[in-house]
């Protein structure tokens, strides 16, 4: 039987995994006109829109079943940016708010066939 940690170790500064996955942890992403989450490196991604953005689904073997993605989208000053989603995500009730600087978030868990929403929050 091995030792995962000695007495000594010092969680503090290290960053914790779970099944391949950061337990936490916020990705601020630049923006692009597609982006593919990877959950390994945090499960909520932030983006300021400055454009129409397509969510490609994540790359695979990174996220397992009751993996979850949050996405924070920001519209820039201009607003009105649109997102459109990849195949594997299921949205069921997600109108975001598009007037300029306005914020809005939804979450999704992989239920080992989708990405299912199961929450959204429209700031208007």
């Amino acid at each position: 039987m091995s030792t995962l940690l000695s007495a000594d170790t010092n969680l503090s500064t290290n960053t914790l995994i779970v099944n391949g996955e950061t337990a936490v942890g916020v990705q601020l992403q630049d923006f692009s006109a597609s982006v593919t989450p990877n959950p390994q490196n945090g499960s909520t991604m932030e983006i300021t829109l400055t454009g129409n953005i397509t969510i490609a689904n994540p790359a695979d073997n990174t996220y397992h079943m009751g993996s979850q993605l949050t996405f924070i989208f920001i519209q820039d000053a201009t607003g009105g940016r649109t997102v459109t989603w990849g195949t594997a995500y299921n949205v069921f009730n997600f109108t975001p708010a598009t007037g300029a600087n306005k914020q809005n978030v939804i979450t999704f868990t992989y239920d080992g066939t989708n990405w299912m929403q199961t929450a959204a929050v429209i700031h208007t």
